[in-house]
Order: C-alpha cells, then sequence, then structure tokens
C-alpha cells in the first residue's frame, strides 16, 4: 500500500498593517491572507505603497479584503485600484474564491460610512465557506475595543454560527489582538498594529490539515 499524504496547507495571517507592512516580519506559506486596514490615511501613496510591498511577497497566492481606512476602495475611481490591487492579489469584495482545495469568502468592511451596499452581506456567506475573510470581528469574540466595549457585528456572529467556517481571519481591534476556538471555528484577531499603531504583534500562521485548523503562533491575548 502506498504512503497516503494528509492535505496541508500554510495560512499566514495579517491584518491593520496601517501603511508598515514592510515593517512586520511575514513568514512564507501557501496563502498570504490581509484582513484590510493596509492604509493608515487611505492615500493613493499608501495604496500604491502597499501595491508593491504586497508584490514582492514569496507567496504563491495572496487574499486581501478592504479595512475602513482603505478608502480608494470605496473612492470613484474603485474599479482602477480593484484592477492595480488584482495584479499581486486575489482582492476578495464581498466574494468567493478556491485555492489549494479551501473555500474562501472574504467581505469589505461593513460600517456606519462605508462598504454599505449590502446590509445583509453576511447573510451572503456560502455554507461550504471554510475560511472566511473579513475585517470585521463578530460580536464577542476578539472584539473588545480598549474602553471594554464589545464591538463587533452580531449579524456576523449569527452567521458564522450558521455557516461553521474552519478558520475567521479578521483585525480592526487592535487591542485584541490573539486567536481563539469556538464552536469548531478557529478566530484569528491578526491586527499587527496596537493601539498606537507600531506593528508590534507578529504575523499569524494557521496550518490546516484534512479540514483541521491548528494555529503555529501560540498568542492567545486578549483585552
Amino acid at each position: 500500500m502506498g504512503i497516503i499524504c494528509a492535505m496541508q496547507t500554510t495560512l499566514v495571517v495579517v491584518s491593520d498593517t496601517h501603511g508598515k507592512l514592510s515593517n512586520i516580519s511575514v513568514p512564507d506559506g501557501d496563502v498570504l491572507i490581509h484582513c484590510g486596514d493596509f492604509c493608515k490615511f487611505g492615500s493613493l501613496s499608501e495604496f500604491d505603497q502597499f501595491c508593491a510591498e504586497l508584490a514582492a511577497l514569496p507567496h504563491r497566492h495572496k487574499i486581501v479584503v478592504a479595512g475602513n481606512h482603505d478608502y480608494m476602495m470605496v473612492a470613484a475611481d474603485r474599479p482602477a485600484a480593484e484592477k492595480k490591487l488584482r495584479l499581486s492579489a486575489t482582492y476578495l469584495r464581498d466574494e468567493g474564491v478556491v485555492i489549494e482545495g479551501l473555500n474562501f469568502f472574504g467581505v469589505a468592511w461593513r460600517g456606519r460610512s462605508i462598504f454599505r451596499d449590502g446590509p445583509s452581506v453576511w447573510d451572503t456567506i456560502p455554507i461550504e465557506t471554510d475560511v472566511l475573510v473579513t475585517h470585521n470581528p463578530p460580536l464577542g469574540v476578539l472584539d473588545t475595543a480598549a474602553n471594554g466595549s464589545h464591538i463587533g457585528s452580531e449579524e456576523l456572529r449569527t452567521n458564522i454560527t450558521r455557516v461553521k467556517p474552519l478558520v475567521h481571519c479578521f483585525g480592526h481591534v487592535h487591542c485584541s489582538y490573539g486567536n481563539h476556538r469556538q464552536g469548531g471555528t478557529l478566530f484569528v484577531n491578526a491586527a499587527n498594529a496596537d493601539e498606537s499603531y507600531q506593528p508590534t504583534h507578529p504575523a499569524t500562521v494557521v496550518r490546516v490539515t484534512d479540514g483541521v485548523a491548528e494555529i503555529l503562533t501560540p498568542v492567545d491575548r486578549r483585552c
């Protein structure tokens, strides 16, 4: 009998780099995931810098969603920005892709002022999603702000319960960086920036083997 090799995919997850992606040590892996806020001020110069730095990274596959600081992704010239970003990554704006045998689904930031053209977008997350990538955290999971309040999305949390992805990657709440397993889902708040917008948190590495997600960076720190 031949040796049966396990199907294994390494995810390298970053978020909230805020113009300082090059200041973060990003290990190699199969899929690099950026959960948004690659800009701080939302300027085109920041965006151009991010695209260049992203293109220089060696990962075979790269996935990006937009955060609340990434204004150019909703501006009048959004199609041009999306086209440029897609030269070096798979940009997911409320859509999915299959990579390395895993079903990824990415959702752009949902907040009070931008990316609100689909109030029920969380309901569109496919049931077969293995890795969910958002900027928003779900309510009650790694979403505690510095003032102690929970600022995650209740509707997102409800749909995670419905879909039960293997991994949910997000950011936004800097001080809740860490990981937590609940209900069969590995939750990863990958925010690299601290409360002062300095890139103090390392990239998070997740290994998915035959439908089992395992964290390889043992950090479980919350506010």
